[in-house]
């Protein structure tokens, strides 16, 4: 387990199950190519609910992830946040170079 973490998300792809569909997946891709994978159960899944939807990019913040070689890994007991940051705002951000001192603004 880690400490909070925030990400600018840029892509999110369809929503994977489980073939009895107790299980399932969101792939999410940060800003800096970093690769997301949002895990939920049949009865934990409001994570991946309040992701789906969302008009890209979205800054996300979340209390429990666990950094593996290439991804990280949200499981289905984080407590994960939407900053109320317009779409429009993130997009300059990164086009403009500057995600990366918002971000450190953010974890601060």
């Amino acid at each position: 387990m880690a400490q909070s973490k925030v990400w600018l998300l840029t892509e999110l792809a369809q929503v994977e199950y489980s073939l009895d569909r107790s299980q399932c997946w969101l792939k999410a891709c940060g800003h800096q190519k970093e690769t997301l994978m949002f895990t939920g159960s049949q009865s934990q899944m409001i994570n991946i609910r309040a992701l789906q939807n969302q008009q890209l990019p979205i800054a996300v913040m979340v209390d429990n992830y666990v950094a593996l070689h290439t991804q990280f890994q949200i499981p289905p007991s984080a407590m994960l946040g939407i900053l109320p940051v317009p779409a429009a705002g993130l997009q300059s951000l990164i086009e403009t170079g500057q995600a990366d001192a918002w971000l450190a603004k953010q974890a601060s």
